[in-house]
């Protein structure tokens, strides 16, 4: 009887890898890179970054479906005489129509015209608005609705400048981050 001869493990494990990397590139011939990333789905942004883009993707989106409403990134500004607050934007065919109040936080009253505001897009091409002008009662509250031309863009801020107070700057639509 002759005495029993073993394999070593090593042997085995060299074996089995190259059958693995045989398989593999045997599949790996029917399958190219192209239809894998074509097939591949858009990974979802993590719940933690998600809330913090949430606005701004909202934001986004109202560009992309004509007729939907969606709240600014920026609400509000306040400056010592005037506040401005933006409830609404919605995409009209070529036009974004803004919605919003002016509240009059001063003693006296106050003459704004529309001509006051101006608005600035991803480019940085200026729009302004035609309109007539207001006269605001201490602590009074008017609404305001501009239809801006503006074309679709991911960046789009809102300017009220009130001499001599500094400017009030709301971003109304914001670019997203990319995680």
């Amino acid at each position: 009887m002759q005495p029993r001869r073993e394999i070593p493990l090593w042997l085995v494990g060299v074996v089995i890898g190259l059958g693995l990397i045989g398989v593999s590139l045997f599949d790996q011939q029917k399958t190219s890179l192209q239809r894998v990333f074509k097939a591949a789905p858009t990974p979802q942004i993590p719940a933690m970054i998600g809330t913090a883009l949430e606005k701004p993707m909202a934001a986004v989106s109202a560009w992309l479906s004509d007729g939907s409403a969606v709240a600014p990134v920026t609400n509000q500004a306040n400056g010592p005489r005037v506040a401005v607050y933006v409830e609404e934007l919605r995409r009209v065919g070529s036009t974004l129509e803004i919605r919003g109040r002016l509240v009059n936080h001063s003693v006296t009253q106050l003459r704004v015209a529309v001509q006051n505001f101006t608005f600035v897009d991803a480019a940085g091409i200026q729009y302004g608005v035609a309109g007539p002008t207001s006269i605001l009662d201490p602590d009074a509250v008017e609404p305001f609705a501009f239809t801006v031309p503006v074309p679709p863009s991911r960046v789009l801020t809102m300017t009220l400048v009130l001499v001599p107070d500094p400017p009030l700057v709301l971003t109304l639509l914001q670019e997203s981050v990319q995680p």
